[in-house]
């Protein structure tokens, strides 16, 4: 979540002017806000999802634990929307820009790797 956010703000002061309301300014919010907003709360819920709490880790604790299988499936929308996002965006923004072939394919690749590597970074 947190590098998710940090690229996407860095993404705001590089490729929207200050005052602008594009509609990459709202892509770029709603795609913020909506990681932030679902993390606080999927964190705790994951955290607290079994009582007593050592039964997350100790199965031979007795007690009662939510299916936590939605909130997976949940989580892995979210992020694959979001990956896409942190994808494409950039791509959009440099086929707009006047470069010569060979240097906005060169820009395309420096974008497209950190998109590959930044799930790594995550996991």
């Amino acid at each position: 979540m947190l590098l998710k956010s940090a690229i996407l703000l860095a993404w705001i002061r590089l490729f929207i002017p200050r005052g602008s309301r594009s509609t990459l300014f709202w892509v770029i919010h709603i795609v913020l806000w909506t990681n932030v907003v679902f993390y606080v709360v999927i964190i705790p819920v994951k955290i607290f999802s079994c009582r007593p709490h050592a039964m997350i880790w100790d199965l031979t604790v007795s007690g009662t634990c939510i299916n936590t299988k939605l909130l997976d499936i949940a989580s892995a929308v979210v992020t694959l929307i979001s990956d896409l996002v942190l994808l494409i965006v950039p791509q959009k923004v440099i086929l707009g820009l006047r470069l010569s072939k060979k240097k906005m394919i060169g820009v395309s690749i420096v974008f497209s790797v950190a998109g590959k590597v930044r799930p790594k970074l995550a996991t």
